[in-house]
């Protein structure tokens, strides 16, 4: 019978259970055979060689034992190993603990020993992939893009590495370059939904609607965007092609709420053709939507959906309904609006509105102005587009204002600043939902907001609003105009420079007082 590979490994640990070569050994014939408990087992007794180290740390991180395999990897490098294959498997094992800085500088050394080494140089490129969306996370768009250009260098044949740099192109405005990056990462690997969708958002931005809304679908592939389309899977699913006319539709809430808040105006034009319109809204938004004409019946996310015959994305409807882009005289196309689509197409219920009206006459006499400086905290473009509340401090010394801050909750940062100011109010808590919200709007003369969605709250219900741009905004607010087809009484102002708030906030103050 042939022998087992394991038999020399035992036979030399019969004589000497401490082998450390044998126990290295065996333990990669166990490895190979699946059994990795029984491996790990015998790599923690297999002594302090990096060799042993670098395996154990691999098979840690795999398995979930993140500090473990981090420690072990610390014990690997106080060595000073030299073979670029054993540093290349360390870097590989940092990668694998979502560590790209540290082991972008192990895997450099690895390949100045072996450049020609494969392996080494696709981690390599992985791990400066991970290094430029640590910098892309942070703002640091040139940085990002410099790194996301030496792993094309490295690995021409990474979808994620052209991308990842489209995103970074798209953070300076240099759309025309980034959707070439796009266009190059989906040729390396059409199926990618992730790659899509951000192609779809650098084209809207670019105000090229016809192929963005139609990759924008892509989103509903994207892993952090999936919940929202695989709700209620006994509902048949809307997908372009299918015509909603007759049918008892269910738009489904996705994405966020100021989202929800800018295409639920699409509701009524879909009413005038189906059967039925539902819309299905999480409950902050319920008591305000539950009035809307052209909408039979606004459904919860756990309630059931009883007589609906389709499910179709909430966000999808302009590509649904075969919406062709307006024009707004003399300025660029933009993605709406058909006649009764138009603000205000949201009402402040008037049990909200005199409750709030009430709280605000004991404000100070004078304007009353709502300020939003900053949102969820939780948003993946939070760094952009929140501002510190203490950047308003000039803008709340205007004589012959009242402001209240239009938020549910003061970050820490924000409180020595509002204690501080003689003039602000904070309802904090008291706004339950967004009809609440609405009610507090209807009271103000104008508000002062971030990109959050109490602008959108505001431009839905047709109150004035001046909204805040980061240097690369949002899709929906296009380049270089300083109004929006989206909301008629919405006044945008935007960055010069990334990161630069202060000629912004210069810019709101003296329009303010001049106002």
């Amino acid at each position: 019978p042939a022998t087992s590979p394991e038999t020399p490994w035992r036979a030399i640990l019969a004589r000497d259970p401490f082998d450390s070569a044998a126990l290295h050994g065996l333990a990669r014939v166990l490895l190979r055979h699946g059994r990795r408990g029984e491996a790990i087992a015998l790599l923690c007794t297999a002594g302090d060689d990096p060799a042993v180290l670098a395996d154990l740390a691999t098979q840690l991180a795999e398995t979930g034992q993140r500090q473990e395999a981090a420690d072990t990897v610390r014990r690997a490098l106080a060595a000073e190993p030299a073979d670029p294959a054993l540093l290349g498997a360390l870097g590989r094992t940092l990668l694998l603990l979502d560590q790209p800085l540290d082991a972008l500088s192990i895997l450099r050394r690895a390949h100045l020993a072996a450049s020609d080494d494969r392996d080494i140089a696709t981690n390599l490129a992985a791990a400066l992939i991970g290094a430029g969306n640590q910098a892309y996370r942070s703002g640091a768009m040139v940085e990002a893009e410099a790194t996301y250009r030496d792993a094309i260098a490295l690995n021409p044949a990474s979808g994620p590495a052209y991308s990842n740099l489209g995103n970074a192109l798209t953070g300076q405005l240099r759309l025309e370059q980034a959707q070439e990056a796009f266009r190059a990462a989906l040729r390396l690997d059409p199926a990618n939904d992730e790659t899509a969708f951000a192609f779809s958002l650098c084209l809207l931005l670019a105000g090229e609607h016809a192929e963005g809304r139609r990759l924008y679908e892509r989103r509903r592939g994207v892993p952090a965007l999936a919940p929202n389309y695989t709700r209620r899977p006994d509902l048949p699913r809307w997908k372009p092609g299918i015509p909603l006319r007759g049918r008892r539709v269910l738009l489904g809430a996705e994405q966020g709420m100021g989202d929800m808040i800018q295409y639920c105006r699409f509701a009524p034009t879909l009413g005038r053709m189906a059967d039925a319109v539902m819309l299905e809204a999480p409950w902050p938004l319920a008591g305000l939507l539950a009035g809307m004409p052209g909408v039979d019946r606004v459904i919860g996310l756990e309630d059931a959906a009883s007589g609906c015959d389709i499910m179709c994305p909430l966000l999808s409807l302009p590509l649904a309904l075969a919406l062709a882009p307006g024009l707004v005289p003399g300025l660029a196309p933009d993605p709406v609006l058909e006649a009764g689509a138009a603000p205000p197409y949201l009402t402040a219920p008037a049990a909200r509105v005199a409750r709030w009206s009430a709280w605000l006459d004991r404000s100070s006499p004078g304007r009353r102005v709502g300020l939003v400086c900053s949102g969820d905290p939780g948003h993946p473009r939070d760094h952009a587009r929140s501002i510190p509340l203490k950047a308003f401090h000039d803008l709340l010394d205007l004589p012959g204002i009242s402001f209240v801050l239009v938020q549910t909750e003061l970050r820490a940062a924000d409180r020595v600043t509002f204690e501080a100011a003689a003039n602000l109010r904070f309802p904090g808590a008291a706004l339950t939902d967004y009809a609440d919200t609405a009610g507090l709007l209807a009271g103000l003369d104008l508000l002062i907001s971030v990109d959050t969605s109490a602008a959108h709250l505001a431009g839905a219900l047709g109150r004035p609003v001046w909204t805040l741009l980061p240097y690369c905004p949002d899709y929906r607010w296009q380049l270089g105009r300083p109004d929006t087809g989206w909301y008629p009484s919405m006044r945008l102002y935007r960055q010069d420079r990334p990161g630069e708030w202060n000629n912004v906030i210069a810019r709101v103050r003296d329009d303010l007082a001049a106002r």
